[in-house]
């Protein structure tokens, strides 16, 4: 937005809508800004839809299947143009359609597509490249009314029906003749599968969640639990990990209001109480990975953001013209995508979590590195756009415009809080004082391991200049993902008596690693670790 000059040091500020760039020593390490709106994504008219990250090894794209009434088709994002297109037609129409799974069902690497109908035969399309499919082989009586499928096991589909027995289907080639995959009929609402383990949960007609388990070679699934709870109206339903925790949970819109999380330990089944979210009746509710829950209803979607381990705060919403059915979420870091199937048509939003934040960077000379970057700002969108002055060496002054009710301001600020829908801010910044403990544990700046996370006794077990307390990345590729998280999880409960000890899971230090060290690394998730002011030139 803005340039100047501190001697031969250039100095600037800028709008970012990014949450990884990287701050040196900064007042802020992270982004706080708002989620982004929703935006028509297709107006192709579908009654269902499904979504696999490599939907495809060659190339490698974002798969995105849709059952109208046109025909099937598989829609994969396109990173040029930055924009959805149809990659595949597949033969056959399915107006009717309930469910769709995109996976591997026949073990040749390669996704297949397999369609659920209400009122005709089910539909396996199965993949002779990527992008390409051979004419849908069908399976399933059109009287069955089927409302869900569940994938557990290659080789096996589960097919959940209204009135009737759950059936499964072996497929070797071609089918064979379903065989009962439950004892009873449970007037199925709805089906999901778990994507880390073999077991599927149930939405029955009695608002009853029954979680089975697997595929089994002889007779019916076993049951692993049922719950139920009276006075709901449950809708569609989500199974992963909402409350941060590192255990799979099931999630269910609710039409008598809101959405519900039941947490969940396959090996133990459900457990309760559930988590409610106060909110409108619900038609649909989907995860957003590390973020939060997204419900939708008729006339509106509302985003709840995770702020710990089984807590949610409403964060915003958004009105819609047409009721939402399905929602499904897609993390593609930095950006969630968030699906929603309506009678009109598809609708697509790229959801930033954290967008437009203020940003302050100081450069060396030949431009190559950062001696102190920033974010600074509130729940909101910032921007840096009025100019910045060199009040001196290391001392700078600069403007912006915020539209956050919690931009931070000085005790002696003439103005102590928002007072329209777009303020003024002025920002001072002296990086001459000496003596600077920005996290007030004892240790300066200049020689803190995490200059923005309070840690005395500087611990920095694997070494790499991060202490623990700032330091997420277990894999040390300087980016806190999903992989440092398959590492936590390995460490999750352990201790130095333990086998799955790992001290650089140890975030805060107190000798075990458990649900406060999850809550820190949610805290640096999608980030990068630090900052460390003894790594600074």
């Amino acid at each position: 937005m803005s340039l100047a000059l501190d001697g031969d040091q250039p100095v600037l500020h800028m709008a970012t809508e990014s949450d990884g760039l990287p701050t040196v020593n900064g007042v802020q390490s992270d982004t706080s800004g708002d989620l982004n709106g929703f935006s028509t994504f297709s107006p192709d008219g579908a009654a269902a839809f499904a979504h696999y990250t490599e939907f495809s090894a060659d190339p490698q794209i974002e798969g995105f299947g849709v059952a109208g009434p046109d025909g099937n088709r598989v829609y994969a994002f396109n990173d040029e143009r930055e924009e959805y297109e149809v990659v595949a037609e597949l033969p056959g129409q399915s107006a009717d359609a309930r469910d769709i799974v995109i996976t591997d069902v026949n073990g040749d690497f390669l996704m297949d597509v397999v369609v659920g109908n209400y009122e005709s035969e089910n539909l396996l399309y199965l993949a002779t490249a990527p992008g390409e499919f051979a004419a849908p082989v069908m399976f399933g009586d059109p009287q069955s009314r089927t409302t869900a499928l569940g994938i557990p096991q290659q080789g096996c589909v589960v097919e959940f029906v209204e009135d009737a027995i759950n059936l499964k289907h072996r497929f070797d080639g071609t089918f064979a003749q379903p065989e009962p995959y439950t004892q009873t009929a449970t007037g199925s609402r709805d089906a999901v599968g778990s994507r880390f383990s073999d077991y599927l949960v149930e939405v029955s007609a009695a608002d009853e969640l029954i979680l089975y388990q697997g595929c089994p070679d002889n007779g019916v699934s076993p049951v692993v639990e049922v719950g139920s709870f009276p006075g709901r109206d449950f809708a569609k339903a989500d199974y992963r990990d909402a409350t941060i925790d590192g255990i799979e949970d099931v999630i269910i819109a609710d039409r008598n209001g809101g959405g519900i999380v039941i947490p969940a330990v396959p090996v133990d089944g459900l457990s309760a109480p559930p988590i409610s979210i106060d909110g409108p009746p619900a038609n649909a509710v989907v995860v957003l990975p590390i973020f939060g829950i997204v419900t939708a209803h008729d006339d509106r979607y509302r985003y709840y953001r995770a702020v710990a381990p089984g807590t949610f705060e409403f964060d915003s919403e958004q009105l819609v013209s047409t009721p939402v059915t399905a929602l499904y979420a897609s993390s593609v870091s930095p950006r969630i995508d968030v699906f929603s199937a309506t009678p009109a048509g598809i609708d697509w939003s790229q959801v930033e979590p954290d967008a437009a934040d203020l940003y302050f960077i100081r450069l060396t000379p030949d431009l190559s590195e950062a001696t102190f970057a920033t974010y600074l700002g509130g729940p909101g969108d910032e921007y840096g756009v009025f100019g910045v002055d060199v009040a001196g060496p290391g001392h700078y002054v600069f403007g912006g415009r915020t539209r956050s009710a919690g931009f931070p301001v000085t005790n002696n600020a003439q103005q102590a809080m928002s007072g329209g829908q777009q303020d003024g801010v002025l920002v001072e910044f002296d990086l001459t004082e000496s003596g600077v403990d920005t996290d007030g544990d004892g240790v300066l700046d200049a020689d803190d391991n995490c200059t923005l996370a309070s840690n005395v006794e500087q611990i920095d077990s694997d070494a790499d200049g991060f202490g623990n307390a700032c330091d997420a990345d277990l894999n040390n590729d300087n980016i806190v993902n999903f992989a440092d998280l398959g590492i936590f999880r390995l460490a999750f409960f352990g201790n130095p008596n333990s086998d799955n000890w790992n001290p650089d899971a140890d975030f805060n230090g107190d000798g075990n690693v458990g649900f406060i060290d999850l809550g820190l690394m949610r805290t640096y998730f999608f980030g990068p670790p630090g900052p460390a002011g003894s790594l600074a030139p």
